[in-house]
């Protein structure tokens, strides 16, 4: 239950509330009195629920941070991955030949690939596909900036960088240079990002409006 939950306005064709109906109403939520002293007994407990909540609803990119932010860090953040097609990463990564989409970076040692990984756009945990039309081939750096919403995609499928994201020097290098950068296109155009999962992104991930181009 949330307080004052019935005042929010919905998105059309969903019963979750806007995101910017929750920021506006400063909507919280909490738990009952019952559960909350489970929680205080058991600290295992704690630790599973939180685990649970990060693996069904949230990117393994960003969830040592989620957990900082509400003030719990166990030794091991490990979360089990939710279940998924074992063949998304080889096939975006070959899709986009081992290079991030956005830096073109690629590393290798030896024939092995390093610091390329597979990003969803539309996050797996919210319902997006295994497929290469949701996928991209991005460095660990630029995985973690799209996951967060502090980088974007325009319908035209370039880079776009939030007015909130700020930063000194390696800010510079590693974001603002891309910022209206064309991604990369992957090996086959049936491979672009789909609108849809863009779309997604850019109303439920990316954070505040995109910097002028």
């Amino acid at each position: 239950m949330v307080p004052g939950g019935d005042q929010l306005e919905v998105r059309e064709g969903h019963s979750d509330p806007k995101k910017t109906e929750l920021l506006k109403f400063k909507t919280s939520g909490g738990f009952t009195e019952q559960i909350f002293r489970h929680f205080r007994q058991n600290p295992r407990l704690v630790k599973a629920v939180a685990m649970d909540l990060l693996a069904g609803h949230f990117p393994e990119t960003i969830h040592a941070e989620i957990l900082r932010s509400v003030g719990l860090e166990f030794e091991e953040a490990a979360v089990t991955r939710s279940s998924r097609d074992s063949t998304f990463r080889p096939r975006v990564l070959t899709a986009y030949e081992n290079r991030c989409a956005v830096c073109r970076t690629e590393i290798r040692l030896g024939v092995k690939s390093l610091g390329i990984e597979a990003a969803h756009i539309k996050w797996h945990q919210a319902g997006g596909p295994d497929t290469e039309s949701n996928g991209l081939a991005l460095c660990a750096m630029h995985h973690k900036l799209l996951d967060f919403g502090a980088i974007g995609l325009s319908p035209e499928r370039r880079v776009r960088v939030s007015e909130l994201a700020t930063g000194s020097e390696g800010f510079e290098n590693w974001v603002m240079r891309f910022n209206g950068v064309t991604l990369t296109d992957p090996v086959n155009l049936a491979y672009l990002p789909a609108a849809e999962y863009i779309d997604w992104h850019s109303s439920e991930v990316f954070q505040g409006k995109p910097r002028p181009i």
